[in-house]
């Protein structure tokens, strides 16, 4: 089984897709980070790799996330995409950590809530007020 999301479907979490195109070396420093288990947080080397060698440090992402998630991904496709594709393939990295839980969080666009944490979120406040 491969990637749970298309290549290019980019577009269809827009401020995913903002935030890879406008901040792209904190992105992927970020989605370095989650794939250690750190979520939300821009670790400085990987974000200066990133600035420096972009396509590299997307290929060793995706290939981080091929080996841990058992994603069928050869290293020849591995390589033609993080070096020809970049942007698209951090979108998709991106949303992929963040389908499996191990959310990266965002620079310029924060991810949108998933429902559920949207209703944790609902039902503490409710909590909240009503303890005042």
């Amino acid at each position: 089984m491969g990637f749970t999301v298309g290549l290019l479907s980019c577009c269809e979490d827009m401020g995913t897709c903002c935030d890879v195109c406008c901040c792209f070396a904190c992105n992927t420093s970020r989605q370095w980070s989650a794939a250690e288990g750190i979520p939300n947080n821009c670790g400085c080397c990987c974000c200066l790799g990133s600035c420096f060698f972009p396509m590299i440090t997307t290929c060793l992402l995706r290939q981080k996330l091929s080996s841990m998630y058992f994603l069928q991904e050869n290293l020849l496709l591995t390589l033609l995409i993080g070096w020809f594709c970049s942007a698209c393939s951090a979108c998709q990295t991106h949303r992929e950590l963040t389908l499996r839980g191990a959310n990266p969080g965002g620079c310029c666009c924060q991810p949108r809530f998933s429902s559920f944490s949207l209703v944790i979120s609902f039902f503490l406040l409710l909590l909240l007020l009503c303890v005042l």
